[in-house]
């Protein structure tokens, strides 16, 4: 029994009336069109989904791997991502360990609030059912044009739950179909530790440094019918290693030398003020595009992002894999290829 199941069994203990058939199909909507809006294998979105999940991005050097964890708390929803990278060579990484993130790992707190509008909800006084199932009529008869008479459907069968029955193409259809909106507001603040040796540049001292790198972030997201756009700023304090060079020092009494490779100075602090634009549309249940743009405001950079997503589950039912290209400061393009996947900790 899930979470679900028992509030509804709470509210007939409490009141004495079971949750109307037409409103548990409400809820069924528009937590399936949450999900459509939220989904990203990636797990680099603003916006993330409080269910389990990890992610693997990989690029022809090595890449990254990410783990989330996440909790509901009514309208609210609290994510923890972690991510650390990986070298193809030496695969093995901790996100975490006794003492708190592990090396370069960057740890992320998402807090996402969601709003969905209810103009698109109404319930037909006499049959009690929805009258926003009306909108996706034209599906059904799309369906029936498919299928032999006797699966057609029609009247109160014409809803999304039994769309859904059909397979990911009609539910896909079907979401798309209703006018249904929803707004995320999301809040993050990230933090990753960077450790630094240095010499100094007047005395020629081997020193050390650690230092907290972060971030603050704030984002708006919009959902309807398939369609999710957002866009969003984050301020990023990060510390970046001095300038590297060749140091040359005496080796014995016999004018040898040995010369080294090392950053010249303690790290230095920069500041970045980026804003963010994403939109993300699924064409069918094998292929949705995300397009995403990031600007650096202090230094005029731009980064541009295409995400295509078409590798499903077994099930058909999510894509939780593709390919991230990119374009960066250097001139030059990046194919990250990725996969994720959602997992339950305590399944039914």
């Amino acid at each position: 029994m899930n979470l679900k199941h028992c509030i509804a069994c709470l509210v007939v203990l409490l009141t004495g009336v079971a949750p109307s058939e037409s409103q548990v199909k409400k809820d069924e909507v528009e937590a399936e069109a949450s999900q459509v809006a939220r989904t990203d294998p990636t797990l680099t979105s603003a916006i993330q989904e409080p269910a389990p999940a990890v992610a693997l991005l990989a690029t022809e050097d090595g890449g990254k791997i990410s783990g989330r964890a996440g909790w509901g708390f009514g309208a609210w929803d609290l994510a923890v991502v972690l991510e650390a990278p990986f070298d193809k060579d030496d695969p093995e990484t901790n996100l975490a360990n006794l003492d708190g993130l592990a090396g370069s790992t960057v740890g992320t707190f998402q807090l996402t609030r969601e709003w969905v509008g209810d103009d698109w909800f109404t319930v037909d006084s006499s049959s009690g059912l929805l009258t926003g199932a009306t909108q996706i009529s034209a599906v059904c008869r799309d369906y029936n044009a498919t299928v032999a008479s006797a699966e057609q459907l029609e009247g109160a069968d014409c809803r999304y739950s039994k769309l859904k029955d059909k397979g990911p193409r009609w539910a896909l259809e079907a979401l798309k179909a209703m006018p249904l909106s929803i707004s995320f507001v999301g809040l993050s603040y990230s933090l990753s530790d960077s450790a630094f040796t240095f010499v100094d540049p007047e005395t020629l001292v081997e020193g050390k440094a650690t230092e907290t790198n972060r971030s603050f972030g704030l984002s708006w997201w919009r959902y309807r019918q398939g369609f999710t756009f957002g866009v969003g700023y984050k301020r990023r304090e990060t510390y970046k290693a001095g300038p590297k060079t060749e140091l040359c020092q005496p080796l014995g009494e016999n004018g040898a030398l040995r010369c080294d490779d090392v950053q010249l100075g303690p790290p230095k602090k920069t500041e970045q003020d980026i804003a963010s634009f994403d939109a993300k549309w699924q064409f069918n249940p094998s292929l949705a595009l995300n397009v995403r743009l990031l600007y650096d405001l202090e230094e005029d950079l731009f980064n541009p992002h295409v995400l295509l997503f078409f590798l499903p589950t077994k099930d058909g039912s999510i894509l939780n894999g593709g390919l991230d290209v990119s374009y960066d400061d250097d001139e030059e393009f990046t194919a990250r290829l990725f996969v994720g996947t959602k997992f339950e900790l305590f399944p039914d």
